[in-house]
């Protein structure tokens, strides 16, 4: 089918009355539990397709010979539901579909606008393929539907899910901002989830909440400093996502007290004030032209002053007239330098690049050399909810993600993208408590009822690196990246002051 094709089909195939959709998108009312189509897999040999129906799930499978995307299919989907008298018709869908059935699934709630959900439910004994074509699919469509994908806890490894194709699809699509996963229930079922109402009406229950936080987070992020809803704000608060945006807000309306956070020569100055052990800084560069070689003698970090995602930090040394970098010891030059530096700059927001660089100490571990490993503390409430060892090297950046007492968690509540490409457990470290226990006191210093705290592991001990207020890139158009119920988690222990002129 040509995209010219599809078009068509959507537009024609599928008239529905969108201004109840659109309603319920944009008032965030989610109403009535909607009605389940599942998608299946055909396993019994049998080649043609076939229906069933009870009062309020559709069973759907397709016949092996259809293209997923093709007419026959949709038609086929279409005909069914229109006997149910769903369409036409005002009531909500909500698609489910797991393995091989997942493609057919999609097609389906791209097609119907009113299929307000994508349940996807991978197994864990079947590796997951994605059709190349399904992105192109996806953003070719209007539909809008909530993406949820539901993993067996047993498919938890470091990275975060296993079987992630799906998740990275729809993390790469224009939905990323409505793509969510999670784990099923710990209880053993003797159903599959297909078949058990209880495990798919909490999922759909979920989905139905996830929508309002969802509408309810857009409006604070667009509401430019201007007054917000007692409503809004408690709808925003149910999610991590939804937290990080109120206390950004915050944040962004009382920068008096908290505009150290994003500068870290301010927050230098910050931590010293507070007595917390840093790196010293040697000075600040308006310009990349300013930077010297000499700057980097012996060896020093050269970063920008206001910045994030570790983007133009660099570790560089001079010794015997010879610029190098990193922990390959790689040969460069002072004009490189300089000129990756102002594409570093070009990167940020131009708030951020007119801060410049700045250059400071290199701490060392015992053996005086750059520590590979560094380690980022989070924080919401009182409590410290994850930590992330970070170990980079030659073959690339290693992590894990484990609860405030080291340990790994299972199941993983974070997808972490493939920039951490060689995720591993390692071992922890035997300053761990130390480390643990200045992070807290630099978080209590903050009063920031959310936010994330490095620190690195030297000689003589931890060492404070930075702390931002917008911890992790599982908030915005990322909230793909952490599970739902670690999500609410978080929020539950969040208190969000209330700005005294918005409610």
């Amino acid at each position: 089918m040509t995209r010219k094709d599809w078009q068509h089909l959507c537009s024609s195939l599928l008239e529905l009355p969108l201004q109840l959709y659109d309603e319920i998108w944009d008032e965030g009312q989610c109403g009535s539990e909607p009605f389940r189509v599942c998608v299946h897999e055909s396993r019994d040999g049998s080649e043609a397709s076939r229906a069933s129906w009870t009062g309020t799930t559709l069973e759907l499978f397709p016949d092996r010979n259809w293209s997923w995307d093709g007419h026959e299919w949709l038609e086929f989907a279409t005909r069914q539901l229109e006997q149910v008298a769903i369409i036409p018709g005002t009531r909500r869908l909500a698609v489910i579909a797991g393995d091989k059935a997942v493609p057919f699934a999609v097609a389906l709630t791209m097609a119907v606008r009113r299929a307000e959900l994508l349940l996807i439910l991978p197994s864990s004994n079947q590796v997951q393929g994605v059709p190349p074509a399904v992105l192109e699919f996806v953003e070719a469509s209007s539909a809008r539907p909530l993406v949820l994908i539901a993993y067996e806890r047993s498919q938890s490894g470091f990275n975060g899910p296993r079987n992630d194709g799906w998740l990275k699809m729809f993390g790469r699509s224009r939905l990323a901002g409505t793509s969510f996963f999670d784990y099923l229930p710990a209880t053993p079922h003797t159903m599959t989830p297909y078949r058990d109402t209880r495990v798919l009406g909490a999922l759909i229950a979920d989905a139905a909440s996830l929508r309002k936080n969802v509408w309810a987070v857009d409006i604070v992020r667009r509401s430019e400093g201007g007054p917000i809803s007692a409503e809004v704000q408690d709808l925003a608060g149910d999610s991590y996502q939804g937290v990080a945006a109120l206390w950004n807000r915050h944040v962004q309306r009382n920068l008096d007290t908290t505009v150290w956070v994003q500068n870290k020569v301010a927050s230098k100055e910050w931590a010293l004030a507070h007595g917390f052990p840093v790196a010293q800084l040697r000075r600040v560069v308006s310009s990349p032209e300013d930077i010297v070689a000499s700057d980097f003698s012996p060896r020093a970090v050269l970063k920008p002053v206001s910045g994030s995602s570790s983007i133009g930090v660099q570790i560089l040394e001079l010794r015997d007239g010879v610029l190098t970098r990193g922990s390959a010891n790689e040969t460069t030059d002072i004009e490189t330098v300089r000129s990756e530096a102002t594409a570093a700059l070009a990167r940020l927001v131009p708030e951020s690049a007119q801060q410049g660089m700045l250059i400071e100490d290199v701490v060392t571990d015992e053996a005086g050399e750059a520590p590979s490993v560094d380690y980022k503390f989070f924080f919401s409430g009182d409590e410290m909810f994850l930590a992330m060892t970070v170990q980079r090297g030659a073959e690339g950046i290693s992590c894990y993600w484990t609860d405030s007492g080291g340990h790994v968690m299972h199941p993983n509540p974070v997808w972490t993208n493939t920039y951490y490409r060689r995720a591993r457990q390692l071992a922890r470290p035997s300053g761990w408590d130390s480390l643990v226990d200045l992070a807290g006191a630099i978080y209590q210093a903050t009063e920031l009822g959310l936010a994330r705290v490095d620190l690195y592991l030297g000689p003589k001990g931890p060492v404070f690196g930075e702390v931002t207020n917008s911890p992790g890139n599982f908030i915005y158009g990322n909230s793909d990246k952490l599970a739902v119920k670690t999500s609410r988690a978080i929020a539950r222990q969040t208190f969000i002051p209330h700005d005294e002129e918005q409610c």
